[in-house]
């Protein structure tokens, strides 16, 4: 499995950055009476937005990462979750798209977090 490369940021910034926690019940609205929820899903598919500020040489690795060691995509890695500080396992949602910000690229990645 690969792992996040030492030269990238291993924390996302503030702005932008967000998780969506995977439904995990399922509701429905009877003819008569309170709505009822059940549990679908022991686990949700979690996932996470991660902005980052990244070099042109950032973004080379960020493109060499994405292409070769997960095979665009296709293959997980670790991280470090920037809100509990656990090692995760993610795979990348979709490619990553570099967009130049003044000197620097502003990359958002959208992560799939594996259960």
């Amino acid at each position: 499995m690969a792992t996040w490369p030492g030269t990238l940021p291993t924390s996302p910034l503030i702005e932008g950055y967000d998780e969506d926690w995977g439904e995990i019940a399922i509701h429905s609205n009877p003819d008569e009476g309170p709505p009822i929820s059940r549990r679908r899903f022991t686990k949700g598919i979690d996932t996470v937005v991660w902005p980052m500020l990244l070099t042109k040489t950032q973004v080379n690795t960020l493109e060499t990462f994405f292409k070769s060691d997960c095979a665009g995509g296709a293959i997980t890695f670790t991280l470090t979750h920037p809100r509990t500080g656990a090692t995760i396992t993610v795979k990348f949602a979709e490619a990553p798209n570099p967009e130049p910000e003044n000197q620097l690229f502003r990359v958002s990645m959208k992560l799939t977090i594996m259960p």
